[in-house]
């Protein structure tokens, strides 16, 4: 019997082989791998990352998990994309990652690359309504302006205060929601009976069944243990398409990257000490061990960009950007220095 890879639920690899030290070696590399002592083999969660490996190292794949690599969405050609916008190569590719990906990504662009139109195009293209878009309260309404520059598209609801005032019925009539990172809790996390009572977004989002939820400046979920994340999570459950949007996704401390992570692959790691132990310098400090460090980088790195994650810097795009504009705006200025 040779290197065989079968489906073990419709998320999970099943990995069998002849023992030997280095294949050994090699599948305790995957993400999320786990040792099965009683049936012998190895499980791993389904993703590009995972099944790239296991070619590469001469697994067979039988004729399930290769269906899984052809039911993935072709690309969309350029009469697809639903959008006023000119897009430039890079961007089309981003779409693309969008749709390919089921909307499962972390678009990590460098600031100014146009990650707000790449998600608008993808989202209006293949109609993934409701979507929800969540961002910092200073962002909403400039959401709401990109959206109908680059649609035309008015069907847009803004979110305000802590509690709802419009039905999940009423709010699902709508193909985007906007709403800010610090209201998005809400009640939901709340402890008293009577406030568990009243409505909060997070519950009224829940029954509304998003389609889309697009997280922009995602880095405001670093946190695993604030309100906002804690609802973010536990509304993913529930939406199908779950998109990032961060000019600095990775920083010095990768644990802080964990819940975005968790959010749009669950099953790429889903053992938060092994990743830790794996990519955040351990370390014990003689209360308990701290993930505040950053190990093996390159190889976290490579398995974000072959799983979920996109990032283009505007070196990487310079011959497809515009020539540097200078654009003279007269101010008044009034009163006294």
């Amino acid at each position: 019997e040779g290197k065989i890879v079968t489906l073990h639920n419709p998320k999970t690899f099943c990995i069998r082989f002849p023992f030997s030290y280095d294949t050994v070696n090699k599948v305790k590399t995957l993400t999320g791998k786990r040792w099965n002592p009683n049936g012998k083999y190895w499980t791993a969660p389904i993703n590009d990352f995972n099944k790239q490996k296991l070619e590469e190292w001469g697994f067979m794949f039988d004729a399930y998990i290769q269906q899984y690599a052809h039911n993935k969405p072709k690309e969309l050609v350029e009469d697809e994309l639903d959008t006023k916008a000119t897009l430039r190569p890079y961007q089309i590719e981003g779409v693309n990652w969008f749709h390919t990906h089921n909307g499962n990504i972390l678009l990590a662009d460098d600031q100014g690359l146009g990650k707000t139109v790449q998600t608008i195009t993808y989202v209006n293209s293949v109609k993934r309504f409701p979507c929800l878009i969540v961002c910092p309260a200073s962002l909403k309404f400039n959401w709401k302006k990109e959206i109908i520059k680059w649609t035309g598209d008015k069907s847009i609801y803004i979110c305000e205060g802590r509690t709802p005032s419009i039905s999940p019925a009423k709010l699902r009539k709508y193909h985007w929601v906007i709403i800010n990172y610090d209201i998005i809790a809400g009640s939901s996390q709340q402890k008293s009976k009577a406030e568990r009572m009243q409505p909060s977004w997070h519950n009224t989002i829940k029954d509304t069944e998003m389609v889309m939820m697009v997280l922009d400046e995602s880095q405001n979920i670093k946190n695993e243990s604030s309100k906002r994340t804690k609802a973010i999570l536990s509304l993913g459950k529930w939406i199908s398409g779950r998109a990032c949007l961060s000019g600095t996704p990775i920083s010095n401390r990768p644990m802080e990257f964990y819940t975005t992570i968790q959010l749009i692959a669950p099953t790429l790691f889903p053992n938060k000490y092994a990743f830790g132990r794996r990519y955040c310098g351990p370390k014990n400090n003689g209360f308990g061990t701290t993930y505040n460090g950053a190990t093996n980088i390159d190889e976290l790195h490579q398995i974000l960009t072959s799983s979920f994650m996109i990032r283009r810097l505007k070196t990487d795009v310079l011959t497809e950007l515009p020539a540097k504009q200078k654009i003279d705006r007269p101010v008044n200025v009034t009163g006294k220095p």
